[in-house]
């Protein structure tokens, strides 16, 4: 073997070559991956979907309006044919609830709406505390919750999200599905790992 080639094998197990290597590469990653703003974001009049709403043997549905305000996310569920049976505000650090129909006013099912909604509408991208580039469209977003978000090839939608954090057995995921071009979700689906509750949503055209 050359003296040459065995000086090139010798630098390239140097750790300080390593870790420049590591570096570069982390630097190419950043440059060449950026997460998209919460869908919300490009929405100021609001949201209505079609919601469906699964928990076991029980179901309930009717249209679901979310809007960002000064002071959270608004979220309410209207019965197609009825009363409001959910008002809620979500904050950075707290829920207030303005209303919630006896079948869903307890604490475990208020709770869990809460959880779901931080996750569906991505409110960990709003000032998160530590953002880090996993893969080119895979990120890793720390709030009050942990995500693991994952974009389109172009890096300006957002596909996948679903919570991290360690021995979690009570994942949750939620896919994002798009029309043409639209930066907003015309379709939404929450499920979760050993909890029989999921979420359904589809876009009314406005």
């Amino acid at each position: 073997m050359s003296r040459s080639l065995m000086r090139n094998l010798k630098l390239n197990n140097h750790p300080i070559f390593l870790l420049i290597c590591a570096i570069f590469i982390g630097h190419q990653l950043n440059a060449q991956s950026k997460i998209p703003e919460p869908y919300i974001n490009h929405a100021s009049e609001g949201l209505i979907y079609n919601a469906s709403f699964y928990y076991k043997d029980f179901s309930v549905s009717g249209l679901l309006v979310m809007k960002k305000q000064p002071t959270g996310y608004h979220v309410v569920l209207l019965a197609k044919m009825g009363p409001t049976l959910m008002d809620f505000i979500i904050t950075d650090e707290d829920v207030i609830w303005k209303k919630a129909v006896k079948s869903l006013d307890n604490g475990l099912v208020t709770s869990q709406m809460e959880k779901d909604f931080r996750i569906m509408l991505l409110t960990p991208l709003e000032n998160p505390r530590k953002i880090k580039v996993k893969k080119r469209n895979r990120f890793k977003v720390k709030k009050a919750i942990t995500l693991i978000i994952e974009t389109d090839t172009e890096g300006k939608r957002i596909k996948k999200a679903k919570t991290k954090r360690f021995g979690n057995f009570f994942k949750t995921f939620v896919s994002y599905h798009y029309m043409g071009d639209n930066l907003v979700p015309d379709q939404m689906r929450l499920r979760h790992r050993m909890i029989k509750l999921r979420i359904e949503l589809n876009q009314l055209e406005q």
